[in-house]
């Protein structure tokens, strides 16, 4: 009994004298180069810095190893939803190496990504956007240069934010500003830094990016105004109310950059090429979104606007029509709406006119879409609108609608509001 103090001495000396080489190999591999390049205390907030300080310097060569363990038991304590150890594992992660880029990253998305899917309500989801996002934040001021987190945190505002109208609105309130706004900021920063540091090229691409957000700002802004809200459906179509003025002027603005700012800048012929189509293209939607406002007033124009859409998707094929695409979805309901407005008034053969139509410019929508990225999203839209006039033929019945919302709600961009109001009504 009286050896075990002497053993225990002799143990924690050996360890010491083992963590040298330990150290070394790890702090020696590829991933771990990162870590090395600034002091690990270096702006740290003064909360952070005891217990930082304490790992680091205790725990010398075996941190990576501990901070491995802890990776692996974040993932086991996952499967047994036992998320609230997961944050304070992360949190530990976090001081353990706040210098470490990765780190902050793979927290980070797993909370925007993984842990949010994982949750059955929009509400439910967002906490755990709202944390993975605040997580990211904190890395920055860790890593306020790092073009990395910069990048992620833009993509985040970009990607996977606008997913859900719930999640939007939870941005504005919170920032102020629209979510593709915020992510034209980041993505204009990672941008600057690349430029910064001698990287044109790379730079140029986060431009590309962040012209890209503004473009999704613009019909974000357009779909934005209702009588009930940010970024609400009215199923009325009487009271659907798109922000032209607002789309236009930012589309304007984006587009003036453009020929200001960009392709003054490209001296490669080929690029300077395709940025002066895509300001070409940026100009179409500005004519289009003009005489959109104009045909809006008159239900009977719809075919009008739905050729011009044609017209714009054949003739740019670079476009970004992830942008447009929700935008005439929320157009077409619009109609839709209208539609189920005249069964209300038991005015069917009108009711049927009306989808028919739809489906007729729909189908018009489609020519040279085959290998078109847009052209998945139309035959979808084809194929719904189809389902619904069988439907609406075979008397609306109510299993009928609750397969088909069922089905198309898991279509992300499709917006089902007319049909949902409808189903409640054949319910009640």
């Amino acid at each position: 009994m009286k050896k075990r103090p002497f053993i225990i001495i002799i143990t924690l000396a050996l360890l010491c004298l083992l963590q040298i080489p330990v150290k070394d190999r790890i702090e020696g591999l590829p991933e771990r180069v990162e870590m090395q390049k600034a002091n690990p205390l270096d702006t740290l907030p003064p909360t952070d810095y005891l217990g930082t300080y304490l790992a680091t310097t205790l725990l010398g060569g075996f941190k990576p190893i501990i901070v491995d363990y802890l990776w692996l038991k974040s993932h086991d304590l996952q499967k047994d939803k036992q998320y609230e150890t997961i944050l304070t594992l992360y949190s530990i992660i976090a001081k353990l190496q706040p210098r470490f880029a990765k780190v902050w990253v793979f927290n980070s998305y797993h909370m925007v990504y993984n842990l949010s899917y994982q949750e059955a309500t929009s509400p439910e989801k967002w906490v755990w956007i709202d944390k993975g996002i605040d997580y990211l934040k904190e890395g920055l001021q860790h890593n306020p240069d790092n073009p990395e987190l910069m990048f992620n945190l833009a993509f985040y505002y970009y990607n996977r934010v606008p997913r859900d109208y719930y999640f939007m609105a939870q941005v504005e309130k919170k920032e102020g500003r629209n979510s593709y706004y915020v992510a034209a900021d980041w993505y204009r920063k990672v941008q600057q830094k690349y430029i910064a540091d001698g990287a044109p090229q790379t730079a140029e691409l986060y431009e590309s990016m962040y012209i890209a957000a503004r473009f999704f700002a613009a019909f974000s802004i357009l779909r934005s105004r209702s009588p009930t809200g940010i970024n609400s459906v009215p199923t009325e179509a009487s009271g659907r109310q798109f922000d032209y003025d607002g789309a236009i002027k930012e589309l304007s603005a984006l587009n003036q950059y453009i020929n200001e700012n960009v392709i003054p800048n490209r001296t490669i012929p080929e690029e300077r090429a395709r940025w002066m189509a895509e300001a070409r293209s940026y100009q179409d939607v500005l004519l289009i979104l003009t005489a959109e406002k104009e045909a809006i007033k008159d239900r009977a124009a719809l075919p009008g606007v739905l050729q011009q859409y044609n017209r714009l998707i054949n003739t740019h094929q670079i476009l970004e029509f992830q942008a447009i695409n929700p935008h005439l979805e929320f157009l077409l309901t619009h109609y839709l709406a209208d539609a189920y407005r005249l069964i209300d008034a038991r005015r069917y053969n009108e009711a049927q006119t009306q989808v028919k139509l739809m489906i007729d410019q729909t189908e018009k929508l489609l020519p040279k879409l085959d290998n078109h990225p847009a052209g998945w999203y139309y035959s979808a839209l084809l194929e719904r609108f189809k389902e619904l006039e069988n439907i609406i033929n075979s008397g609306e019945k109510q299993d009928s609608y609750e397969k088909y919302i069922k089905k198309y709600d898991e279509v992300i961009g499709f917006h089902l509001d007319a049909e949902k109001q409808r189903l409640e009504k054949l319910r009640n």
